[in-house]
């Protein structure tokens, strides 16, 4: 698993680089306020294989969760990784240090089906 800043974060996002970005809180976090296209999928969802992934292991995907002190975001990296992803990072700073940088949230839900940006 690597590691993402907010920098290069914004930049994937800005540049419509193809990523899937997912956010590995609760729905209803999620629902608060999220980083703009994300998708909601929580570690015990994707160990179990319930989450709806990409058929291409090689997809590039980020995590986040609340902010540095929480460990979603990682682990949502590494179920990804036990589910034979290969491209895998994690934005330890979260939704903190997102909007710590004076960045917005969105409150609109990413479709499901439409991950890349």
């Amino acid at each position: 698993m690597q590691k993402i800043g907010r920098e290069e974060l914004k930049k994937r996002i800005d540049s419509k680089e193809d990523f899937l970005l997912i956010e590995a809180l609760p729905e209803d976090s999620y629902n608060t306020g999220h980083i703009p296209g994300a998708l909601q999928m929580v570690p015990e969802k994707i160990r179990q294989g319930g989450a709806n992934l990409p058929a291409d292991k090689a997809t590039p995907i980020v995590t986040y969760c609340g902010s540095a002190e929480c460990p979603k975001s990682r682990m949502a990296a590494e179920a990804l990784e036990e589910q034979g992803f290969t491209n895998v990072s994690a934005y330890e700073g979260g939704k903190k240090d997102w909007e710590g940088a004076g960045l917005l949230l969105s409150m609109e839900k990413a479709a499901g089906e439409q991950y890349h940006y």
